[in-house]
């Protein structure tokens, strides 16, 4: 059996853990080492002794988790600090969103290490991408939920609001989600780009937030399929320029699998659109690139930016991230199965899940592209 390592993740405010305690004793119960780094599991609400417990052993830094472990199970991808731990051989497994412009120097890295790098984004089973869905329904959800309190304090008072309190706002609101009781409304025209996991989830919130709707998806089957749940729905065809002027907030949950996310308009649609209404623009797919001109990747410690024509750009890639223990308990309950064969090996894995083998982004110093067959909008 190959040990499975889970390191505390780096990424700015990132809350999420790998793998729970309870997903951890199953493994260990079968056989399978496990390595926690000390303090992984704090930011959702999992101390080291709940992993102690369930047989796991604590390491106390980093360096430990990395060097003893065959494969690395993360949620994030590895950050600079970190591609001097990785070392050739090993399994990463975790979001990489390699199709980011942004990634080009972890590409580099992953190849040159000859790491095996499986992305919980590209593995898709059925038609369904069982790790990256439950992210995205987040992703959509906590967006719509943002922007509406975006909306209510308007584009000067969050922009000029310390960092610090508008940090808290946020917590508070994904602390609770999917609750969206305490959220601040008013009415409000809200434009989804893409009606997939996250787009339908950005739905469901802006209407029960009691905004006006209007989804943009070029799948055709999937624009009858909201329309018959009585929906406004368009194809990116179709033109909606007046819609597009009058909107408040705009939602970016457009996305491939495996590949950059497409720009949803021109940046002169967007300098068109915004000279009679500044507007909020959400770019959920901004792991991928993003949807929108301008967007450039923020952190939740400064989420928010204005272009050059006044608009507000929130451009957080990991957005589940301060959704902690909830998103954790998902993302776990459905990496498990795949936890436990990759530490059979990687061939007893592919056999068992081809899915997986599918999903490698580099293997053997050589990148490998995934099905090209896209899975509009998910993120995460």
């Amino acid at each position: 059996m190959l040990s499975i390592g889970i390191p505390k993740e780096i990424k700015t405010l990132e809350k999420r853990v790998a793998l729970t305690p309870e997903a951890a004793g199953i493994l260990h119960r079968e056989g399978i080492s496990i390595f926690v780094e000390k303090g992984a599991g704090r930011g959702s609400g999992f101390p080291d002794e709940d992993y102690r417990q369930n047989g796991a052993v604590i390491l106390p830094d980093h360096a430990a988790v990395f060097e003893k472990s065959e494969i690395l199970q993360k949620v994030k991808e590895p950050l600079p600090a970190e591609y001097s731990l990785l070392r050739s051989g090993q399994v990463l497994f975790c979001f990489l969103h390699l199709a980011s412009p942004e990634q080009s120097e972890l590409v580099r890295v992953l190849t040159q290490n000859k790491v095996t790098a499986i992305g919980y984004e590209t593995l898709e089973k059925n038609g369904e991408l069982p790790l990256l869905a439950p992210m995205s329904e987040i992703a959509g959800g906590l967006a719509a939920a943002y922007g509406s309190f975006f909306h209510s304090e308007g584009i000067e008072r969050v922009i000029s609001m310390n960092r610090q309190d508008l940090l808290r706002n946020l917590e508070t609101i994904a602390r609770d989600y999917p609750s969206l009781q305490a959220i601040p409304s008013k009415p409000g025209r809200v434009v989804i780009f893409g009606g997939g996991r996250a787009g339908q989830k950005a739905m469901e919130a802006s209407l029960g937030l009691g905004k006006k709707v209007i989804v943009v998806e070029k799948n055709e089957e999937r624009r009858q399929a909201l329309r018959a749940r009585k929906l406004f729905v368009f194809s990116p065809d179709e033109s909606i320029s007046t819609i597009l002027e009058e909107a408040d907030i705009l939602i970016g949950c457009a996305h491939s699998k495996g590949l950059r996310a497409e720009q949803v308009m021109t940046a002169e649609t967007l300098k068109r659109i915004s000279a009679s209404k500044k507007k909020i623009l959400m770019d959920v797919s901004i792991d991928q690139g993003g949807n929108f001109p301008e967007s450039k990747a923020m952190t939740y410690e400064d989420p928010v930016d204005l272009d050059t024509l006044g608009n507000l750009h929130f451009t957080v890639p990991n957005i589940p991230s301060l959704a902690g223990q909830t998103a954790s308990r998902i993302l776990s309950e459905k990496s498990l199965p795949y936890s436990r064969a990759l530490a059979q090996g990687l061939a007893q894995a592919f056999r068992e899940y081809p899915e997986l083998e599918q999903a490698v982004n580099i293997q053997g110093g050589r990148m490998k592209i995934p099905s090209e067959k896209g899975c509009p909008d998910d993120e995460k």
